[in-house]
């Protein structure tokens, strides 16, 4: 066998190696190494196989010859828990393409090791950012853009120059795309329209403990500031003990919670509860004179873990914190347990919207406080302001045509569908016009709007688009997925996260209460947000050897911190807890994280230039004004009312 061919294999196989050996199959690893042989050695693929006579000015699902036979693939997707198969018939009506989905079975990475080693299926969509680029450089998987000269002329203005760039190979040809991945024109579109991105962030506490806090704080004393008390780490670590002593919280109540201490979608990336912390103290992502930062090595950072430690120690983090999963924190926001939840808000909407409707009172229109979770904001000891990380991001999930499907002129047109604005609307709002959703403006056409007080005539990409009546009375009603039968708000494997954002009358994502939930817990924060997009710059590819020894250097380094701390969070004082933090520093050190920032700042400083700004991180530009520090935030300035059809009572 090839040398050259076994490395994606390898890799792969890398990512299950631990799993295998906790489960006793290394020997089926062994085999399965040994049996791939030749089924590794990868013809060239063929780009002109059927016939490229497509125009560019009509979209390429619209020039299939009607005599063309149907298409049958398998589109594999390395999620064991998402629902995606509905867009299927939406996709066969439009294309001729049936696509049957299938979901991994297990999170561990043994399917796509097999079908690797044997036979991948026509279209993959994975997560391994290593993998990805091993499966273009071997020749595993179709260059997007080739196959769109030749098969779907209408798809190249359709891919974004930076994601081109960001899913290139070292030949510069784009061999994946993404969903979730947000363009830097629809970015600028959605700020033009007065619009702001939310944080991806936040610390959210139970409003009635908190109202009750505050009211007692001043109960005590007229003048407590709770901007300034509250918002401070131990203002933050008083009021839990007081919530946490007046509601008999036991010592196994996470009244605390932090978001799953791994996520296992991220190839056991440390998870979002620890991130959120970091954006709330401010742990720097560049330094002064504008390079990459190990974040870990950082005073802020040491900061974070102090202020773990304390909670910790004061019984707010509970230990088997680290072991919850996203249904055990869902049961614990849905039974109301935790105070404060620390992390992802988006990943528990559903808990925190049937939570909050619990209390909801039909009759007058309003909330029971007990049954609503509100953002905060706290800083770190110096009081800076908190800096969090928005969500915009270059993707998700990236969606690869491999070498073995047999219509890639057919396949590659139901990427061209999903990607355009026709695909994007018809899976959201609907195959047909008018029975679910009505323009108010059409895609392309311009309008005067007032954004800052100010009248500005604005040209919408998507249009504006509103729900019709049967619409409303489906996703308004109070229990039931009437709307998700009747095809509407379906998932994309492509989708565009601003694409609703933009065409929606409401600005934002909010047609049923969880969604509008979600942007209520997060948008009195917005003036706390900043783009994290210059640091979404893409790693060099050039020398795959250096590249893959990075890769591998950077789950070497993760592997220590996600070892360590645990320990660090659970030691006895935050003395031990430093002790601890130096030790594994110096393993991360040792192990060689300076030569993996030396890369890595390479690549970030590379695209700095590229987009011409010299500061990723606000604290550095000299034009920051960091926002006064509010407990609650700026709610009022930021919010949007609930849409008058959604019914939220259980």
């Amino acid at each position: 066998m090839d040398e050259k061919k076994k490395k994606i294999l390898i890799r792969v196989l890398a990512i299950v190696l631990a799993v295998a050996v906790a489960g006793g199959i290394v020997a089926l690893l062994v085999k399965l190494v040994k049996n791939v042989g030749d089924q590794l050695d990868t013809p060239d693929l063929i780009y002109d196989e059927f016939s490229t006579d497509y125009t560019a000015d009509k979209d390429s699902w619209l020039q299939i010859d009607p005599d063309d036979e149907d298409v049958n693939i398998r589109w594999w997707v390395d999620s064991t828990n998402w629902d995606f198969y509905q867009i299927a018939d939406l996709v066969y009506k439009r294309t001729g393409v049936r696509i049957k989905f299938e979901k991994a079975l297990t999170t561990d990475g043994q399917e796509l090791a097999t079908m690797i080693s044997g036979t991948l299926p026509d279209v993959i969509t994975i997560t391994d950012f290593s993998t990805r680029i091993q499966l273009a450089e071997e020749s595993y998987v179709y260059a997007i853009d080739r196959l769109a000269e030749s098969y779907a002329p209408s798809l190249l203005k359709r891919l974004p120059a930076e994601l081109k760039s960001y899913y290139a190979g070292s030949d510069g040809h784009c061999y994946g795309v993404a969903n979730n991945f947000y363009a830097d024109a629809d970015i600028e579109e959605y700020e033009q329209t007065g619009n702001s991105q939310l944080p991806n962030l936040a610390i959210e506490v139970r409003k009635d403990m908190l109202e009750a806090y505050l009211a007692a704080k001043k109960a005590e004393n007229p003048a407590f500031d709770e901007d300034k008390t509250v918002t401070t780490p131990q203002g933050f670590i008083d009021m839990c003990l007081w919530v946490k002593e007046t509601y008999n919280l036991g010592n196994d109540n996470p009244t605390v919670c932090l978001s799953e201490f791994l996520t296992k979608a991220s190839n056991n990336s440390i998870g979002a509860g620890l991130s959120a912390l970091m954006d709330y103290f401010c742990v720097p992502r560049e330094d002064a004179e504008g390079n990459f930062v190990y974040q870990y090595a950082t005073e802020e950072f040491q900061e974070v873990l102090c202020f773990m430690n304390d909670l910790f120690n004061k019984h707010l983090l509970i230990s088997s914190n680290f072991g919850f999963s996203v249904s055990n924190i869902v049961t614990h926001i849905k039974n109301g347990r935790p105070f404060a939840v620390i992390g992802s808000p988006q990943n528990y909407s559903t808990a925190f919207a049937g939570y909050s409707a619990a209390g909801y009172n039909a009759q007058t229109g309003e909330f029971t406080d007990a049954n609503e979770y509100v953002p905060v904001v706290i800083t770190n000891k110096r009081g800076d302001a908190p800096l969090l990380t928005d969500m915009a991001g270059r993707g998700l999930r990236v969606s690869m045509i491999t070498k073995n499907a047999k219509r890639v002129d057919r396949v590659v047109k139901v990427f061209d569908y999903l990607l355009s604005e026709q695909g994007q609307r018809e899976c959201y709002y609907g195959a047909t016009e008018g029975e679910y959703y009505n323009f108010t403006v059409r895609p392309g056409e311009t309008r005067t709007i007032t954004v800052n007080g100010k009248p500005v005539e604005h040209t919408y990409t998507y249009g504006q688009v509103e729900w019709t009546q049967k619409a409303k009375d489906l996703l308004g009603a109070a229990s039931g997925s009437g709307w998700y039968n009747a095809g509407i708000k379906q998932i994309s494997l492509l989708q565009n996260p601003m694409y609703v954002m933009l065409s929606s009358v409401n600005g934002a994502e909010m047609d049923t209460y969880q969604f509008y939930l979600r942007y209520k817990q997060k948008c009195a924060l917005i003036p706390y947000t900043y783009p994290l997009m210059p640091f979404r710059y893409k790693l060099d590819t050039s020398d795959t050897k250096v590249y893959n020894n990075m890769a591998d250097l950077q789950a070497d380094i993760e592997g220590v911190w996600i070892e360590a701390l645990p320990s660090i969070v659970m030691a006895a004082n935050n003395e031990m807890a430093m002790r601890l933090y130096d030790s594994t520093l110096q393993k991360a050190k040792n192990k060689g994280y300076e030569r993996w920032v030396a890369y890595q700042n390479a690549s970030f400083k590379a695209y700095k230039e590229e987009l011409g700004i010299k500061y990723a991180f606000p604290m550095n530009d000299p034009e920051y004004v960091a926002p006064a520090v509010k407990l609650r935030g700026y709610y009022d300035d930021y919010s949007k009312p609930l849409p008058n059809y959604i019914n939220i009572s259980e």
